[in-house]
């Protein structure tokens, strides 16, 4: 077995618990392993601001995979290395087709959140307080978040889609990029940066962002808490994130890559 290079995490329900914590035994194997000098990166569906407090707990030095990959970003430095905006006029075709169905529209910028439509009124900044009230509303969106009304709303719109934009489907929601933007579309880069093979790489996952980054990785987990789709398009499957599911597979796998030596 080929010794890892690097290792590549999703957050909510990966590397985080349910209360939304990296355990001491998922940070310790990992702050261990970078010692040794394998790369830890982040690749999540979360925007740059709700990224950054877990980057830093953890000591990374590594980019940032965010919004599924429409942004990359340089904590230590606090620039944007690249980012993948979607074409307003792209925007402008989602809103006319979805608001009429969805519970919940959210766009995503490579320095904020904020809510676009809700038929319910709500105010993200009041549920969430993660943007001021003077965001620049002009700043490029990197990604759409829609809530639908129901699953079958859900399926049939997203076919409707202008097929420009890359559709991940969570059943009654859907998460909207640029094409061909995703989480392993922004990985290739990284890795590609520091000279490691992705066969040289684990990833770990849960949901349907993280399947396409799982296929094309040497050794891609699927979490035991992951949605069967995730399950069925991996080799190997791993506790939950409620077990430290990342740290037990490691392990095993560094244990059995002794034994095999």
């Amino acid at each position: 077995m080929p010794d890892l290079k690097a290792i590549v995490l999703d957050l909510d329900g990966t590397l985080l618990n349910k209360s939304g914590v990296v355990s001491k035994r998922n940070k310790d194997y990992l702050l261990e392993q970078k010692e040794k000098g394998v790369k830890i990166i982040l690749a999540t569906g979360r925007p740059i601001n709700m990224t950054t407090a877990i980057h830093e707990q953890l000591k990374l030095n590594t980019p940032m995979i965010c919004l599924n990959g429409a942004v990359v970003y340089d904590r230590e430095n606090q620039q944007v290395v690249n980012d993948e905006p979607i074409g307003n006029h792209l925007v402008d075709e989602v809103y006319d087709k979805v608001t009429d169905h969805a519970e919940l529209i959210i766009s995503h910028t490579s320095k904020y959140n904020y809510q676009v439509h809700s038929k319910q009124g709500n105010s993200l900044f009041d549920m969430w307080g993660l943007a001021n009230e003077d965001v620049d509303k002009d700043e490029p969106i990197l990604k759409v978040m829609v809530d639908f009304e129901s699953q079958r709303t859900a399926l049939d719109l997203a076919d409707q889609i202008n097929p420009q934009l890359q559709i991940i489907n969570w059943g009654a929601s859907v998460e909207i990029t640029k094409k061909p933007v995703t989480k392993w579309h922004s990985l290739k880069r990284v890795l590609d940066q520091y000279g490691i093979d992705p066969q040289e790489t684990a990833a770990f996952g849960d949901g349907p962002n993280d399947i396409e980054m799982l296929r094309n990785v040497g050794i891609g987990v699927a979490m035991g808490n992951g949605l069967s789709e995730v399950k069925s398009a991996t080799k190997f499957i791993t506790a939950s994130h409620e077990e430290d599911g990342v740290t037990e597979f490691l392990f095993q796998y560094q244990k059995k890559s002794r034994l095999t030596i």
